[in-house]
């Protein structure tokens, strides 16, 4: 859900609509999860970057993708990694300019403060190789095109 506005020009209505989509399908998902038998074996959350960076007319995204911060680790206690025994955390990525959230407005900014996207493909190889390698003692990941 986009509805990009200066926090000044944002109603409550807009900011709960944006906020909500994303919390609200998460928490949905973690009550489903904590549910099932069996449960599955991970369960992956997307964030973005913009709950660190931000981005300009996007506090309520920002602020809902923090929030997933604190969904993942409610959805760590309903799930659990069968290698490792634990839960696979939120995985921060910007989607590639073929697709996701990203407008063509957003990715001309992102290039102009210097932030790159990331290709999908290389995305899907990164979460494929978290679940198959990552350590054990990582709650999140956090996976850049940069190299910040």
């Amino acid at each position: 859900m986009i509805d990009d506005r200066l926090l000044t020009d944002k109603d409550d209505e807009s900011f709960q609509t944006v906020f909500d989509t994303k919390v609200e399908g998460a928490s949905a998902l973690l009550e489903t999860v904590a549910e099932l038998d069996p449960r599955p074996s991970f369960v992956s959350l997307f964030g973005s970057i913009s709950a660190v960076l931000g981005n300009r007319g996007q506090t309520d995204y920002a602020a809902a993708n923090d929030a997933m911060e604190v969904i993942r680790s409610a959805l760590g206690a309903a799930v659990r990694h069968p290698r490792r025994d634990r839960p696979l955390g939120t995985v921060g990525a910007r989607a590639g300019a073929r697709g996701g959230m990203v407008s063509e407005a957003l990715a001309r900014d992102f290039q102009r403060r210097g932030i790159p996207m990331i290709d999908p493909a290389e995305g899907t190889a990164a979460l494929l190789r978290e679940l198959a390698y990552g350590p054990a003692a990582v709650r999140s990941v956090i996976y850049s095109a940069s190299l910040w």
